[in-house]
């Protein structure tokens, strides 16, 4: 990398460039990243420093970020608010756990028409169909027992769109 193109970097890639030019170094670290960037060695620490307040810790070998007192007690007090609505959400959750089970229960067992099954101004049409009895049966017993307020005519236009829409083959295809 040249210095023209570090220098083009937002000072986030240039964070993560430097630290992974830095992990790879053994000795003089900060001289060796410099000269890979063509940069002279004070111009590119006062650079690294003055572009985002960030300084070289010898013991990781690499850039972090300095906050002042006043951004450390900010970033502390978001976490702390974050801890208590993270409390009060599982405090919720704890006092509703039933409930919510029960909605869920219902909702996976809870039959949802597409609009299109019964759009008003679409035209009816009155078909015969042959139809296995025992299925037949079966089906009416399961309309009047979790579905008494729904149509059977929707419900058999509900299958047929949804027969459509599993099997037809796209125009792509």
């Amino acid at each position: 990398m040249n210095q023209e193109e570090f220098m083009s970097l937002s000072m986030n890639e240039k964070l993560r460039t430097v630290n992974q030019m830095l992990e790879k170094e053994e000795k003089d670290h900060l001289k060796n990243a410099s000269e890979k960037v063509g940069i002279p060695y004070s111009a590119f620490t006062k650079i690294m420093r003055d572009n985002g307040n960030y300084q070289y810790n010898q013991t990781s070998k690499r850039y972090e970020k300095l906050l002042s007192l006043e951004e450390y007690e900010q970033y502390l007090q978001v976490g702390t608010n974050k801890v208590e609505e993270l409390n009060e959400t599982l405090s919720f959750l704890e006092e509703h756990l039933d409930e919510l089970k029960k909605l869920l229960v219902v909702h996976q067992n809870q039959l949802i028409l597409d609009p299109v099954v019964y759009d008003p101004s679409c035209k009816t049409a009155s078909k015969s169909f042959q139809v296995n009895v025992s299925i037949y049966d079966q089906f009416t017993e399961l309309c009047s027992i979790q579905f008494p307020h729904l149509r059977q005519k929707d419900l058999v236009s509900q299958c047929l769109l949804d027969f459509v829409r599993k099997y037809q083959k796209t125009r792509s295809e």
